[in-house]
């Protein structure tokens, strides 16, 4: 039994729109969230590979996506990222996967609102998703 798993439902996306993430503030009502972080590889494979591929580092880069419930309040950190991406401005980003006081990984990076949606049915609540891309280095520590 894995005794150092971090239990989803403790995770955190927190977003604002300052120039760093220290002061951000969490998307209310999160249901998912997802962190991809990826690396172009660049072939270099060559008449004397040995018949196996190469590859060396290329570009990297990091996107997130999130789903929440949807909460209709300017106060709502989903307010600024529907402002944020109606005006093509930056965001600090945050991403915790636990709110343990201390010892786990913190990402954090600025990124731009790729698209926001809204929808729901007539048989549950309103749903919002947010997704975006970052614009520079994701950064990695560990909370303190």
């Amino acid at each position: 039994m894995p005794t150092a798993a971090i239990a989803a439902r403790s995770g955190i996306i927190g977003l604002s729109t300052g120039a760093t993430a220290g002061s951000a503030d969490a998307i209310a009502e999160l249901r998912n969230i997802q962190l991809r972080a990826h690396r172009d590889l660049i072939d270099a494979t060559s008449n004397d590979s040995s018949g196996f591929a190469e590859f060396i580092q290329g570009t990297a880069s990091w996107n997130f996506t999130a789903e929440a419930l949807y909460v209709p309040s300017s106060a709502n950190v989903q307010f600024l990222y529907r402002n944020a991406w109606s005006s093509g401005s930056s965001m600090a980003f945050i991403f915790m996967p636990s709110t343990a006081a201390s010892g786990t990984y913190v990402f954090t990076g600025t990124a731009l609102i790729e698209s926001w949606d809204l929808g729901g049915d007539s048989q549950g609540a309103f749903a919002t998703n947010v997704s975006g891309r970052g614009t520079a280095g994701l950064t990695f520590s560990t909370s303190t």
